[in-house]
């Protein structure tokens, strides 16, 4: 376990955990062992909002954008759906499940289904990530669904799902970021939190973009606010200048 912990996130690690401690369990249940294991099983100490988000930098968000190849189709879509995240706050899903209906061209905005806030919600939609929607759309192989995102493979025009967005876009960061761990795409909206607060935006107006339900949970990118952490730092007196 202590082996795992290592190489995994404390979720997951707890997972281990959890699954090793019925197995073992099990074990006794059957006869096939009589001493109590699972008691053996280490507990994981993770803790809600403990971690520090991670986010790209400036230069990131720009080198990550220029890597797709928008001489392509698979680029084209690429582009648009990172563009969604890192400059709206759309989550994977979101993106998965937007549909034609719900962009207004007219008034550059969007209108988010029920998804994991269970309400209908609208956000703006950027300059960049509506040029980029209207140029993969102008591309966009011929299909029946009304969902903006299909599938490139066979069978070529079917909605997107939300593991498929996912993979692309860790692809993009593989093929960015070589070397580096992996991304997933809450990466992007953590940098969209944290260039927003760079800039003065209020914990309020983050979380009306985020769709936070909660304040506490936008609260934590308090800890990359780190001009705003030397404003609140006490003095220290054994530290000389």
């Amino acid at each position: 376990m202590a082996h795992r912990a290592a190489l995994y996130k404390p979720k997951t690690v707890k997972l281990y955990c959890t699954s090793l401690r019925a197995f073992f369990r099990f074990l006794r249940l059957t006869g096939e062992i009589e001493l109590p294991l699972e008691d053996a099983v280490p507990a994981v100490p993770h803790w809600s909002l403990s971690a520090v988000p991670k986010y790209l930098r400036e230069e990131q968000v720009t080198a990550f954008l220029s890597s797709f190849n928008v001489n392509t189709l698979v680029g084209l879509r690429g582009r648009a759906m990172a563009l969604l995240m890192v400059t709206v706050g759309l989550r994977a899903g979101e993106v998965a499940n937007l549909k034609l209906d719900d962009i207004d061209w007219r008034k550059s905005s969007m209108r988010l289904g029920k998804t994991k806030s269970r309400r209908i919600d609208y956000l703006p939609l950027t300059t960049k990530a509506g040029e980029a929607l209207a140029t993969y759309l102008k591309r966009r192989p011929p299909t029946g669904t009304r969902h903006v995102f299909v599938s490139l493979t066979t069978p070529v025009g079917r909605p997107m799902t939300t593991s498929a967005v996912s993979i692309a876009m860790r692809r993009a960061f593989a093929h960015c970021f070589p070397g580096e761990p992996a991304h997933g795409t809450h990466v992007l909206r953590h940098t969209l939190a944290t260039g927003m607060l760079g800039k003065g935006a209020t914990f309020k107006e983050i979380a009306d973009i985020l769709r936070h339900q909660n304040i506490e949970t936008t609260a934590i990118y308090a800890k990359v606010d780190l001009k705003g952490l030397t404003r609140v730092a006490l003095p220290w007196p054994e530290v000389m200048p």
